[in-house]
């Protein structure tokens, strides 16, 4: 219709130019189509406060409340607020960080098949022969250091059978000793595990003993040991006759002592060393000869071994052992398992994840709350990466982390392999074990109980109703709107499985890895729940097959080094933000999941309320509108009304006139 005042033509209940009440329409015209319309229609640039309408003009066609006044600039259709511009741009780039990071651990993986596979083939292991001294002559060799002393075998008293013996002169005032030494050849992939095991006894000691110690050397060189007081890996001092005893050395996996004497730092690389068990007897000035010393050995033996190994252990927080082999043919099945995992983890996630992802790619800046909640596992596991990452190196440049003795303890190619047994075994153990496991469990029982008592659902057989509880075995499918009876059992597993996480990497990392490894506990056990066992085994490949393709470029070469400033930057730039979100996340799920599944749900649609009364005129929100005196009037044709059906404003209406405030 044209307004009589000023001529504009609208429709609604008043002109939008100059807000004088339109005249009764006339009885409704045959729809035209929009390209007979006389007018464009008005872009929906501003809501109205009090009914919601979206409009252009001074005034709302449905209700007529002024949009502006002459102080008040018309408004101008906005984009997206400038910090969510920039919140975007940042959120797009940590994505593509944590994607270079997932492509360098892929790429790594990859690279690293050919050592692996040669060091897998170089696994060694030997040992000394004859620790019982049964043979005559034998391997094992006596030499006085440098006179007085002598060896000899005795056929009986050992521990038992056969033993070492060796008698040190009572010379007045003097330091007498000798050893016993046998050669070992040590070979193929290098560093190596080794070990010492010996007994020993003191069968007499001197009338004129100062001191006695019995210590054992193993060098590279075939002659004497180089002092008495310095070069030897282990060492014990008596002062009277003992019975057999072991040589013992402290345990570096916790408190006490062990039966042996770890040597692995002698052994370095392929070669022939010489293990060679000395005592050194001093004796006091004057008093004339004394009589001499006699010491005992048995059971004398230098193992060694390639130190690489495949182990099974369950960590409650000690690991309890079930495999521990070297065999090389166990190595090769296992290896190409953990690729074929992580391959298919990482193809699932694809499949799965792709159109997820994509839509939060394509969704404009307005809408980044939303993209920060996405429901893409892959937003999931950067957003995740980088704030666990934050946390690990802010750890570790406050504590000042020192380098893990293991780094240099084993060959590269078996740290490279153990980061990548890590990616996939870890998971199963800390995530499937003791999230996914118990859940199931507990979801089976409940399910038996229900079907029993006649709960099952309509049209579902036994067997289908009790293998639904199968899918908390591979997790996944977890959120906050989730039943309280799934989520408390999950929540709680989810913080002791990631407690006893970190504590499992204190004995390798040192006890500043503890805080680092439990928060990244509970971002992978999160992937576990929410996004499934695919999504977790990612997040941990990408951590740890990174630093894997750092170590095979090598640390300190440029490649290795740029690697590790480029994740120092990114963790450091980025991860903040994401750590801070996380930590607002978890604070208002707790508040959430407090008050009850009710706050966690999306409120229901409400009735439209009744229409408002302005002036003596009814209106409705959303609707055709009435006629004065309240009855419904005609269509008018024209354009398609921006605003949805069944539209209701989030805000009650202001009074008339007031200034519209938009929330919604």
């Amino acid at each position: 219709m044209v307004c009589s005042r000023c001529g504009t033509a609208f429709e609604g209940r008043f002109c939008p130019n100059c807000g004088t009440p339109a005249a009764v329409p006339a009885p409704a015209a045959p729809p035209v189509a929009p390209a007979a319309y006389p007018f464009a229609p008005p872009p929906a640039g501003f809501r109205c406060g009090r009914c919601g309408t979206l409009f252009s003009g001074k005034f709302c066609p449905a209700c007529g409340l002024p949009a502006w006044t002459p102080w008040i600039p018309p408004p101008v259709p906005r984009g997206p607020p400038v910090l969510f511009v920039l919140l975007n741009i940042v959120w797009i780039f940590s994505l593509i960080a944590f994607l270079i990071v997932l492509g360098v651990a892929g790429a790594g993986m990859v690279g690293a098949i050919p050592p692996i596979a040669s060091g897998i083939s170089e696994i060694r292991s030997g040992a000394t022969s004859d620790p019982g001294f049964d043979a005559s002559p034998g391997p094992w060799t006596f030499h006085p250091w440098p006179i007085a002393s002598t060896g000899s075998i005795n056929a009986s008293g050992g521990n038992p059978g056969p033993y070492a013996e060796m008698q040190l002169e009572g010379r007045q005032g003097q330091a007498v000793s000798g050893y016993w030494s046998q050669p070992v050849r040590v070979e193929g992939s290098s560093p190596y595990l080794a070990g010492v095991f010996l007994d020993y006894k003191v069968i007499q000691v001197s009338s004129i003993l100062s001191s006695l110690k019995i210590a054992v050397y193993v060098e590279a060189n075939a002659g004497d040991p180089p002092s008495p007081n310095a070069g030897y890996v282990w060492s014990v001092t008596a002062a009277q006759a003992t019975g057999w005893a072991p040589a013992q050395s402290p345990d570096p996996s916790g408190g006490g002592m062990m039966d042996v004497i770890d040597v692995s730092t002698a052994l370095r690389a392929n070669g022939t060393y010489y293990v060679k068990v000395a005592v050194i007897a001093t004796n006091q000035p004057g008093g004339g000869p004394g009589t001499p010393t006699i010491v005992g050995f048995d059971n004398v033996e230098l193992k060694w071994w390639t130190n690489a190994w495949i182990d099974v252990a369950v960590y409650i927080p000690d690991p309890v052992l079930f495999v521990f082999t070297q065999d090389p043919a166990a190595f090769y099945a296992w290896t190409a398992a953990l690729v074929a995992a992580v391959s298919a983890c990482l193809a699932v996630l694809v499949l799965r994840d792709r159109r997820a992802l994509w839509a939060a790619l394509k969704a404009g800046a307005e809408k980044m709350p939303a993209k920060l909640r996405s429901r893409s596992a892959f937003v999931a596991l950067a957003q995740t990466f980088l704030a666990v990452l934050f946390v690990s190196l802010v750890v570790a440049i406050f504590t000042q982390a020192p380098e893990p003795d293991f780094f240099s303890a084993i060959p590269l190619w078996y740290f490279v392999w153990s980061l990548l047994n890590a990616s996939v075994y870890e998971e199963l153990v800390f995530r499937v074990l003791m999230i996914g496991l118990p859940m199931m469990v507990g979801s089976v029982a409940l399910r038996v109980i229900a079907a029993l008592q006649g709960r099952r659902p309509a049209g579902t057989s036994a067997g289908r109703f009790l293998a639904g509880s199968l899918r908390y075995l591979y997790g996944g499918g977890i959120s906050r709107n989730t039943s309280r009876g799934t989520l408390f059992p999950g929540l709680l597993l989810l913080v002791a499985s990631s407690v006893i996480f970190g504590l499992a990497h204190a004995p390798g990392w040192g006890a500043w890895k503890v805080l680092p490894a439990a928060v990244a506990g509970l971002a992978m056990g999160y992937l576990f729940l929410r996004h499934g066992l695919a999504a977790a085994v990612a997040f941990h490949f990408a951590t740890d097959m990174f630093v894997g393709a750092a170590a095979l470029v090598g640390f300190d070469s440029a490649a290795g080094f740029a690697l590790n400033i480029a994740l120092v930057l990114v963790g450091l730039g980025l991860g903040a933000g994401f750590f801070a979100y996380y930590v607002l996340y978890v604070v208002r799920f707790a508040q959430d999941v407090a008050r009850g599944p009710k706050a966690r749900q999306p409120p229901s649609p409400q009735a439209p309320l009744a229409p408002p009364v302005y002036g003596g005129y009814p209106t409705t929100p959303a609707g055709p509108p009435l006629a004065y005196g309240g009855a419904a009037s005609a269509p008018v044709p024209g354009p398609p009304s921006p605003v949805p059906p069944g539209y209701v404003p989030v805000t009650r209406p202001p009074g008339y006139g007031t200034s519209p405030v938009d929330v919604g």
